[in-house]
């Protein structure tokens, strides 16, 4: 468990808690049905570096700015860590890519949430900043919560 201000370019496993503060909307992107990996469309094909042509589906992406009162982070959450964040099915996920308009319910009703991520940190070059990437998220137990920041305090 770290804060924000104290991560370091690749930190794995690593938990933090905090605030969401701001949101993005919801991109996607095409991925192979077999691995689940990104794939490129190239000759009116989808093609899959390790399966070849493929089918595909769409899976989403969301990036959000997360506060810890230590710091702020650029957090990115894919395809069912999306569902968590969203609280919604992949089917509610997936109808966003085609009614944008839709998402800004949901962005205000996370605006505000908090929550632990585990994860890693990455550099992301093009934009010059470290970022947090999604592995888990849960909700946070209020009371859980200050149980442990009276411990920490005592110790």
């Amino acid at each position: 468990k770290k804060s924000i201000s104290s991560l370091l370019e690749n930190d794995n496993n690593i938990s933090i808690t905090g605030t969401i503060v701001q949101v993005f909307d919801p991109k996607f992107y095409p991925t192979c049905i077999n691995c689940g990996k990104k794939v490129e469309f190239s000759e009116g094909n989808y093609i899959c570096k390790e399966h070849g042509k493929v089918n595909h589906e769409f899976s989403p992406i969301l990036n959000f700015f997360f506060d810890d009162g230590t710091d702020s982070i650029r957090v990115v959450a894919f395809k069912n860590q999306v569902e968590r964040i969203l609280n919604i099915s992949s089917e509610q996920v997936l109808a966003i890519k085609d009614n944008p308009a839709s998402f800004e319910a949901l962005k205000s009703s996370i605006l505000g949430k908090q929550i632990e991520i585990i994860g890693r940190v990455n550099n992301n070059e093009m934009m010059q900043r470290k970022e947090f990437l999604v592995r888990s998220i849960s909700q946070l137990n209020p009371m859980q919560l200050a149980k442990q920041i009276v411990e920490e305090i005592q110790i």
